[in-house]
């Protein structure tokens, strides 16, 4: 390895950790700051120590680590090598950083509960996103979903994140009888997806249309009348290998874009067969973002 690609890949090494461990505090200053005050279960591992706080008066720091750890372990043996250990650092850092503002009894906001939801769901997602883009995760039950997945890689990981998170309200409700707090986490729950959502794809998300047409050429010329943008053409053949009149145009767009593009479709071709999917990142040339005319 040369000189140049020690310096590059310690800096990525460096730039790594520090995103992981403003993942960590972030993910503090959410649960400390504007959660805990305004009693409210996060999901997953970090409801389920804020429970503890709640009922036995455990610390977050505390439960945090001690729920983490058995997943973490077991992430470290069944997960990727580099993810867990990434995903180990940055849960210590959350312990780490909780345990402090717990020591020197760090400002906590508690004024309105609607604010401290939102604001701590948004804190939590920034903090779900920057561990994410680090190569790692904040623990509890995106650990849970990983090694679900190594076992039962078919299983919709959506679906069992709502039930450890629906499992971990209904304990919640068991124990402090409050609904409105219920109520609260559900909301929060909602604020943090869709915070997180955001933070990966943008305010204006990119979205991939494959689409099956006799008419490539006259679409070609319409998508690159309105949007200045070209299309990716591939030939359809049947299960015998025979050429049709058909071909598959691939194109990646905006989401605002998506309603012109869909009349473009109908004007263009009536009897096209179209399906769409919403992609996370684009390499691209610089002007891919800039608005059409």
């Amino acid at each position: 390895m040369t000189t140049l690609n020690k310096k590059n890949s310690f800096a990525e090494y460096i730039k790594i950790y520090a995103m992981l461990t403003l993942a960590g505090t972030l993910m503090a200053l959410g649960i400390y700051v504007f959660v805990l005050p305004c009693s409210v279960v996060a999901g997953g591992i970090g409801g389920l120590s804020n429970i503890l706080y709640y009922t036995f008066n455990i610390p977050v720091s505390i439960g945090s680590i001690a729920l983490n750890a058995p997943l973490l372990i077991a992430a470290l043996f069944k997960l990727k090598k580099s993810y867990s250990v990434r995903t180990v650092f940055a849960c210590v850092v959350y312990s780490s950083v909780t345990l402090l503002f717990e020591k020197i009894n760090f400002f906590q906001f508690s004024d309105s509960r609607i604010i401290g939801v939102v604001m701590g769901g948004a804190l939590s997602a920034a903090a779900i996103t920057v561990a994410y883009f680090a190569g790692g995760s904040n623990g509890g039950s995106e650990i849970v979903t990983g090694l679900v997945s190594v076992k039962n890689p078919h299983v919709e990981m959506g679906k069992v994140l709502l039930i450890f998170n629906l499992g971990v309200y209904a304990l919640a409700f068991a124990l402090q009888r409050e609904l409105m707090q219920v109520l609260y986490s559900l909301l929060m729950s909602y604020v943090t997806s869709f915070c997180v959502k955001i933070f990966m794809n943008g305010i204006d998300p990119v979205l991939k249309y494959t689409v099956i047409t006799k008419k490539s050429q006259e679409l070609d010329a319409e998508l690159f009348k309105v949007f200045k943008r070209g299309a990716t053409n591939i030939e359809v053949v049947t299960e015998y290998g025979e050429p049709t009149d058909r071909k598959v145009v691939i194109v990646v767009i905006q989401y605002r874009q998506n309603q012109v593009f869909k009349r473009i479709l109908r004007k263009v071709d009536e009897e096209c067969f179209a399906f769409c999917t919403s992609i996370n990142t684009v390499l691209n040339k610089p002007d891919f973002n800039k608005r059409y005319k």
